[in-house]
């Protein structure tokens, strides 16, 4: 009998977050299509998804918003016919693609019901809204695999601004700025050197706020002159103690010991 891993029973148990699908049954007729977005104008919501069953006689508009509940409110108020479901929102990047994602759900036998694109991208990468037989179970299956899923608190202006940017690497791959031989891989996504633990720009020993480079209690260079002499900086030698990184200034024509 096969040990169950502690990270897998906690896989198991864990219910992955999915997103509420409004669908609307219109009737074939113009401009109902534009009656039906009108409703959603200036409301504290955004239309992430949308998605168009057309037949001959009625058409099927399925709907995501950043904000399920109100969506109702506002389908109810306007005296629409619409059912609601569940479906998973699997973000896509060059790691965890589409065909990774099909073959997941092959492997542990799970239909895929629907398909389609979210018009917006909330962390600049392609999002997939996915419904299928089992919900709960594919997006665990897919949470064990890595790939991120998004809930309503990641759409629209609820998002939480985690932006990875385009093109960042599938988790567990070498980040921006990793040094292959020391086996640091870097933070997947981090672009900027706003970050301190971004692996771009190495950590330089010096005062909070100050400009990289500079001197241990050193002034940034913007601040105005005080008018005091100064003197050239050294550079910092990064095997030697912390405080021979920041000597005290030192009149050049004194005798030595007499600062």
């Amino acid at each position: 009998m096969s040990q169950m891993s502690v990270s897998e029973e906690t896989a198991r148990g864990y219910e992955p977050p999915r997103l509420t699908q409004h669908s609307v049954f219109l009737e074939n007729r113009v401009g109902r299509l534009l009656d039906l977005m009108t409703i959603f104008e200036g409301q504290a919501l955004v239309v992430a998804g949308v998605s168009i069953l057309d037949s001959t006689d009625h058409a099927v508009v399925r709907i995501i918003t950043s904000r399920g509940e109100l969506a109702r409110r506002l389908l109810g108020r306007n005296d629409l016919k619409f059912s609601e479901t569940e479906v998973l929102a699997v973000e896509l990047n060059n790691g965890h693609n589409l065909a990774s994602l099909c073959r997941q759900l092959l492997q542990v036998e799970v239909n895929v019901q629907y398909a389609y694109p979210l018009i917006i991208r909330p962390r600049q990468l392609p999002v997939l809204a996915l419904h299928t037989d089992d919900n709960v179970f594919a997006g665990q299956i897919l949470r064990r695999r890595l790939f991120t899923l998004l809930a309503e608190n990641d759409l629209g202006e609820n998002a939480t601004g985690n932006t990875p940017g385009p093109g960042s690497p599938a988790p567990g791959s070498p980040g921006p700025g990793s040094n292959p031989t020391s086996g640091n891989p870097g933070t997947p996504g981090s672009f900027t050197s706003d970050s301190a633990d971004s692996g771009i720009f190495p950590a330089t020993p010096g005062t909070p706020g100050s400009p990289p480079g500079n001197p241990p209690g050193s002034p940034p260079d913007d601040l105005p002159d005080s008018g005091s002499e100064t003197f050239p900086r050294k550079p910092i030698d990064p095997d030697s103690p912390p405080d021979s990184n920041n000597p005290p200034p030192t009149d050049p024509n004194s005798p030595a010991g007499n600062n």
